[in-house]
């Protein structure tokens, strides 16, 4: 009866390799993902304020704005851009030598690459392109196919342009 995030963020981070790994029923484990994940959100922004500026939370949006960018048949660019936006800024807090950092730019980046092919607006990837120019000025060894991904689209919004 507990209305603690970390018990709906359990619940997410049981689903998400089932999602990944299990192709019968994926519609009904998204919607288990998305209800698991909305109430993590509401549960912090209105009673467990204080965990707002963690890591982990940071963690948790990072997890949520790529659940909406990899949704094969119903990506959400907008709440994936919005979700991993405010992820960045946590981590820019807190610790952005985090790898997680790393892949919270690449999933804000990829969201604004969907932004805009729905829009045309270049804006979208001026700003990508920000992103994985960030992502390749990682100092670590630890992220190798991380730079040689974003090194791909760098070179992929560069032809957009």
């Amino acid at each position: 009866t507990s209305t603690h995030p970390y018990r709906y963020a359990q619940k997410a981070r049981i689903l998400l390799p089932l999602l990944r790994f299990k192709r019968e029923n994926s519609e009904k484990i998204k919607e288990c993902l998305k209800d698991s994940f909305e109430k993590t959100i509401i549960s912090v922004e209105t009673q467990y304020i204080n965990i707002k500026g963690t890591i982990s939370y940071a963690s948790i949006l990072r997890e949520l704005g790529k659940f909406y960018l990899e949704d094969n048949t119903n990506a959400d660019y907008n709440k994936s851009a919005n979700y991993s936006e405010k992820a960045k800024v946590i981590y820019e807090k807190m610790d952005n030598s985090n790898r997680y950092y790393y892949y919270t730019l690449r999933n804000l980046a990829k969201a604004y690459i969907g932004l805009y092919s729905k829009t045309n607006e270049n804006a979208y990837i001026l700003e990508a392109l920000k992103l994985f120019n960030q992502i390749q000025k990682y100092a670590g060894s630890d992220l190798g196919s991380l730079k040689k991904e974003a090194q791909n689209n760098i070179d992929y919004c560069i032809k957009l342009l």
